[in-house]
């Protein structure tokens, strides 16, 4: 007689996390991905973490994370100071050339000159160098509906066309934030038509997969402010919101200095050439972050 077949239990489906930055919750992601961010430096190793339901707490502090949050804070540790002993040998280089520059002035002119020359030559090749070097990294796209304040006081892009109600030829009445209906945190808030609650249909993955397809159209305008102000450096997080008729109708450069500007009003025209499937009901909000290194 056979034996009977043995039952393979099936893995358990990865765990899912809320996370905080600021004043704002996003999510909920893989704990993969969560882990990923973290190794990345896109977010600090304090970061306040909690599963749907649950309480927020540090990841220093949560099971899970504590070891990748060790290991980040090493890194950042290590990173620090090895950017601090690039200062150092930055002033000593300043200092050796004052030093030249203070020499020249004792030697004849045509010695004033040359030594005027190659400083200048060194310090071309050194932007030259650092703009080929130039690498920007982009963090996973984060799509939620968020009820923050600024969706509503700001004015649409000036590309985007007035969004048509799901019925009828006139424009949907934007709900005010206080008549906007809770909805737990990550997922699909319902919006109201007519007074009656109608769930938001946007499809996440297809917002994704536009967002992976494009992102990179975006670099030039990084690389234009690099070329406008050479110290520019670092994180460069924002937000958009995506209209009902799949165009991009706000932006946000949540970063201190360029809510406006060159670098506003270049993102701003390229994300006006995205395209998103029409959708109705709640505009989603899309976070990303870019890093700046080189």
């Amino acid at each position: 007689m056979a034996a009977p077949a043995r039952k393979i239990a099936a893995p358990e489906p990865e765990s899912e996390w809320l996370f905080k930055q600021g004043d704002l919750v996003f999510g909920p992601i893989p704990e993969a991905m969560l882990v990923d961010k973290l190794e990345r430096g896109d977010l600090p190793s304090d970061t306040l973490v909690a599963r749907e339901g649950g309480a927020f707490s540090p990841m220093t502090e949560t099971t899970v994370f504590m070891t990748h949050a060790a290991k980040a804070s090493a890194r950042t540790r290590v990173e620090a100071q090895a950017r601090e002993e690039q200062r150092k040998r930055s002033r000593r280089r300043m200092a050796r050339l004052a030093a030249l520059l203070a020499l020249g002035t004792v030697a004849s002119v045509g010695a004033v000159a040359a030594v005027l020359w190659a400083a200048r030559a060194h310090l071309f090749e050194k932007s030259y160098e650092e703009l080929a070097d130039l690498e920007i990294v982009a963090s996973p796209p984060l799509v939620a509906l968020r009820p923050d304040a600024r969706s509503l006081g700001d004015e649409d892009l000036e590309y985007a066309e007035d969004e048509p109600a799901a019925t009828g030829g006139k424009a949907a009445p934007r709900p005010s934030k206080a008549s906007r209906p809770a909805g737990p945190a990550g997922s699909p808030m319902p919006a109201e038509k007519d007074g009656l609650a109608v769930e938001s249909k946007y499809d996440r993955g297809a917002i994704h997969a536009v967002v992976a397809a494009n992102q990179a159209k975006l670099f030039p305008c990084l690389k234009e402010q690099v070329a406008r102000e050479p110290s520019f450096r670092g994180e460069v997080p924002f937000t958009f919101t995506v209209g009902n008729q799949g165009r991009v109708v706000k932006l946000w450069i949540d970063r201190a200095g360029y809510a406006s500007g060159p670098l506003h009003d270049c993102m701003a025209e390229k994300l006006g050439q995205w395209s998103f499937p029409k959708f109705e009901g709640e505009r989603p909000s899309v976070s990303l972050s870019f890093r700046v290194n080189g």
